[in-house]
């Protein structure tokens, strides 16, 4: 569960969370490490810092349950029938997603996909083309994440219909107005750990002790290691036990779906 070194300084604690007992994860995201041999200050003055996380960026960005819907509809002109998909919940990339939708189309054999999408690599934007005369409409969930609009403002061609939520294409290429938002929101995320003493964090006290934009694209490998380490104060002379949470700027726990590793180090005070 954790290994525990300790030298002239500092004290090393090496974490995985795929060897912590189910009992004490309630996600990978939200655990409690418990030490068979409790850590022993002689006085109320030592500090804990991260020093290395690893994990995968395996958060869902399609998730109907969190976000909504996830669908695009397609129709001819002047026509009653709409053909709809709903993108499964799951972790995507852009070549995944696209895969994905193309397999969506085939029962509605289609002759060629009614929309096809397209990513600048240097400004991460995308390009959606109607490939006819359809009226295609996509769910506010994806337009968001496509970057048709964010969630401050809406520009046209944004049209009102019964559900206020859907995007409609029709001739043309349309191409990201913002940068998509491609991790659905998560912008920042946060390691926070209930030994310590309470930080400082976006106005409110925290007890977080590492904060960082996620750089990894979907099942992009996370390595962060911060360049200025930040010492918060462990809170007591005996710890038995250390609760962490990885959250996002919202201080949501995120939905990790692989496991994380964490190096931290415990010094005293002036070292």
């Amino acid at each position: 569960m954790e290994t525990v070194a300790s030298g002239f300084t500092d004290t090393i604690l090496s974490i995985d969370t795929a060897t912590i007992p189910l009992a004490d994860k309630r996600s990978t995201s939200d655990f409690t490490v418990r030490f068979a041999t409790s850590l022993r200050f002689p006085n109320i003055g030592y500090n804990l810092c991260l020093l290395k996380l690893n994990t995968f960026y395996a958060i869902h960005n399609f998730d109907q349950a969190k976000y909504a819907n996830c669908t695009i509809s397609v129709f001819y002109t002047d026509s009653l029938i709409e053909n709809v998909i709903t993108i499964p919940n799951g972790i995507y990339n852009f070549e995944t997603f696209v895969e994905t939708v193309e397999k969506l189309w085939i029962p509605f054999a289609f002759a060629t996909p009614p929309i096809t999408f397209s990513v600048n690599r240097n400004t991460g934007k995308f390009t959606m083309k109607p490939t006819g005369d359809w009226n295609i409409r996509i769910s506010k969930t994806l337009s968001i994440m496509f970057g048709l609009f964010d969630k401050s403002s809406i520009p046209a061609p944004w049209q009102s219909n019964k559900d206020n939520d859907q995007f409609y294409l029709r001739y043309g290429v349309y191409e990201s107005i913002y940068t998509p938002e491609w991790n659905m929101g998560v912008v920042s995320l946060s390691l926070e750990c209930d030994a310590t003493m309470n930080s400082l964090t976006n106005g409110r006290a925290k007890n977080v002790i590492a904060s960082f934009v996620p750089r990894a694209q979907p099942y992009g490998s996370i390595e962060y290691e911060p360049i200025n380490l930040t010492y918060l104060q462990i809170r007591d002379k005996n710890i038995s036990a250390m609760t962490f949470r990885l959250t996002d700027q919202s201080g949501e726990v995120v939905k990790l779906n692989d496991e994380m590793s964490l190096l931290l180090a415990i010094r005293p005070f002036g070292m």
